[in-house]
């Protein structure tokens, strides 16, 4: 009855409310919910439920919020009034308003002034814990009205804007209860609302007997911190600095002085420094010994240091901040070459978009050998690099790997290198297949640790020496993004995925067999056909391949060699070349020289008996040298010397005959008989007749005395 009565006068208000609020229960808050927005309000209607509990004017025209606005809703504990033009407040502009828990006035055009914030106006509010004024006062300069807060016992956030040179004075000092800080409030068509630039050694001093332990400045136009501008924060655990882009990051480090014996969970210093590094402040860019003077002891335990552009660190900060570091990024950072120093509690490491190439990870490496040192590494990332062939199984700790965005071509470690390894992202590599060996070590990961997968933006292969791949993306225990459906590019070069690859295996599989045993089987047929003819011809031609046989394992005829034969060399020649033999030629090779020859004027008999004696000579000499001129071609005993000389050549006993070109010798009229037995260097041009010292003779010698080929 109590449920029915109650929805029954929500609605019935609902559609008497001025211009329709719409109004939703909220049981878990023990009331209901108004939400008033874009309603061209120019006041807070007056007849919502008394038991609302959240209540949202948001963008609206409520430019004053007048005394007593709110007396007839005690129960209301969030109350956003944002995008309304409000500009001014009247001193008991929030009356009754015991329970409000959360405030947000922000973007309006509230001045942070005493004229705007009456010294009383959040007296009501004891109980808030959350006030955002923020986005409202665009001016350069002036100063809070810092006593207005002192009613704030249990504030526990605060968003306000800044001016340039900003203090905060002593009102702020009652937050004893204050967690967060946040002045990010940065810029919003053209208005500048953080305005600060310097964070003075004073800024915060009144903040020091309260319990802040977040500080946001992101966004903001600072240009420099002090080094003593931490020290108030006595419970400081998170600095967000990012997209300070006008804040140089030596600088940014140098103010961790105030951090020094206290232990802070983050600080986040993401782009930082862009216009410094555009307007080549190099040197605040420098983490040198300067910089790091007066750091001994600090405790970041979450480093952000993305997209900095630094130049240097000088290997002094490792140390300083080694003992507590358990994520670092330094992902976009100028990579210097050096090793990274050991940091023992890091858990998380992110090295990305910083030019690594195979070099600086391989065994013996400056990276490699630092992470090396990492006992609790456990999450590393190393995406948007250069890396092509890399082994990072030294690092058997890990259990999340980001390779992704590099050149890869294959894991980058090997079976049981990283045993816990939990997730591993390869996405956008040059990985086209994995082999059989690389499968294997996967799907044991995957049965073990239920192994993550990423591979989307690879060239894959769908090929016949990728079809087991295919297969065991969709049959693996392995969990695969984008579900293993993965573009690829079959090898007639026409685009598919590998969802339709799996689909049609068969026809694929059946088609990559074909084409394997397609070749077998014509070259077995040619095999075969070959044997046959072999065959054929072995058994018609049998005695003379046995002979040939009987030869070439020794037991046929022999070759021979020089000390079969009792002379050295047979001399034939014509009559007109009788004097230059019997003299020249028989005193430098016979005298001189020493090699025993056969001279047909001398040696032969009288009688008719030439040819008899001819055919004796070649037998008895083993080389035959012919003294060829024009004469000797011409005479008709030279034919014959010709046959009978090239008839006892053979391929056992080749290289038997030298020829001596004596003058021109006109070339075109050597018998082409002799030419096919005789070797380019057994001819030798005589372009006069030597005498027998000429060095021509000892050549002629040399090719008397070698042994046949």
């Amino acid at each position: 009855m109590k449920i029915t009565c109650g929805l029954i006068l929500v609605l019935t208000v609902a559609t008497s409310c001025q211009q329709s609020c719409q109004i939703w229960p909220a049981p878990q808050l023990g009331g209901v919910r108004a939400d008033c927005q874009n309603l061209n309000l120019t006041s807070v209607p007056d007849n919502l439920p008394p038991n609302t509990v959240s209540l949202d004017l948001s963008r609206n025209n409520i430019t004053v919020l007048i005394d007593n606005a709110f007396v007839r809703l005690p129960r209301l504990l969030s109350l956003t009034i944002a995008y309304s033009q409000v500009s001014r407040l009247e001193t008991n502009a929030f009356k009754g308003l015991t329970r409000l828990l959360s405030l947000h006035l922000d973007h309006n055009n509230l001045q942070l002034d005493n004229d705007t914030y009456p010294e009383h106006v959040f007296s009501p509010l004891q109980s808030l814990t959350e006030l955002n004024i923020g986005y409202n006062d665009c001016r350069i300069s002036g100063s809070a009205p810092d006593w207005v807060f002192k009613w704030l016992m249990n504030l526990e956030t605060l968003t306000i804007d800044t001016f340039q040179y900003d203090v905060f004075g002593s009102g702020f000092g009652y937050l004893q209860k204050l967690v967060t800080l946040n002045i990010a409030t940065g810029v919003d068509d053209n208005c500048i609302y953080c305005a600060i630039t310097v964070i003075q050694n004073h800024t915060f001093s009144v903040f020091e007997n309260t319990s802040v332990q977040v500080l946001d400045v992101h966004d903001c136009k600072l240009m420099t911190v002090d080094v003593e501008a931490y020290l108030p924060f006595k419970h400081i655990s998170k600095i967000v600095l990012e997209n300070v882009m006008t804040l140089p990051t030596g600088l940014a480090v140098r103010a961790f002085f105030g951090l020094n014996g206290k232990n802070v969970s983050q600080v986040l210093l993401k782009k930082s420094n862009k216009y410094v590094s555009l307007n080549r402040n190099l040197q605040n860019q420098l983490l040198n010994k300067e910089t790091l003077t007066h750091l001994s002891d600090i405790c970041i335990e979450h480093l952000d240091l993305r997209y900095n552009h630094i130049l240097y660190i000088d290997r002094s900060l490792l140390p300083v901040m080694s003992r507590c570091i358990k994520y670092i990024d330094l992902s976009k950072k100028q990579h210097s070459g050096g090793r990274i120093r050991s940091f023992p509690n890091l858990t998380h490491l992110a090295l990305n978009n910083m030019c690594l190439d195979d070099d600086t990870l391989i065994e013996g490496g400056p990276v490699l050998e630092g992470l090396k040192t990492m006992p609790a590494l456990r999450y590393l990332e190393i995406a948007g690099n250069d890396l092509r062939y890399t082994d990072l199984g030294s690092l058997r700790t890990l259990r999340s790997l980001n390779v992704s965005r590099n050149n890869l071509v294959s894991v980058p470690f090997q079976d049981n290198d990283l045993p816990d390894l939990l997730i591993l992202d390869m996405s956008v590599n040059s990985i086209t297949f994995f082999d059989d060996d690389t499968i294997e070590m996967l799907e044991n990961l995957g049965k073990k640790n239920k192994l993550v997968l990423k591979l989307t933006g690879n060239p894959f292969s769908c090929s016949c020496k990728s079809l087991a791949f295919v297969q065991w993306i969709f049959s693996s225990s392995v969990t695969f993004d984008s579900n293993g459906n993965y573009s690829c590019v079959t090898e007639f070069g026409v685009l598919t995925t590998t969802n339709t690859m799996y689909k049609e295996f068969n026809y694929h599989w059946t088609s990559c067999q074909g084409r394997f045993w397609l070749p077998v089987a014509i070259s077995l047929i040619c095999v075969t056909t070959l044997l046959i003819v072999c065959a054929l011809l072995v058994s018609r031609n049998w005695t003379r391949i046995a002979h040939h046989i009987l030869v070439f394992m020794g037991r046929g005829i022999q070759r021979v060699n020089r000390q079969d034969f009792n002379k050295d060399a047979y001399i034939a020649h014509s009559d007109q070349e009788l004097q230059f033999v019997m003299q020249d030629l028989r005193i430098g090779l016979e005298e001189i020289l020493g090699l025993k020859l056969i001279l047909p004027e001398r040696d032969f008999l009288p009688g008719p008996f030439v040819a008899d004696h001819v055919v004796e000579s070649i037998n008895r000499s083993w080389k035959t040298v012919l003294v060829v001129s024009d004469d000797f071609l011409d005479d008709p005993w030279s034919y014959f010397i010709i046959k009978s000389t090239t008839y006892y050549i053979s391929n056992l006993n080749p290289n038997r005959v030298i020829l001596l070109l004596v003058g021109d010798v006109n070339h075109g009229r050597l018998p082409e008989l002799l030419l096919n037995v005789t070797d380019e260097e057994d001819i030798i041009q005589l372009d006069d007749f030597p005498d027998p010292h000429s060095d021509v003779w000892v050549r002629v010698r040399d090719r008397i005395l070698t042994p046949a080929a």
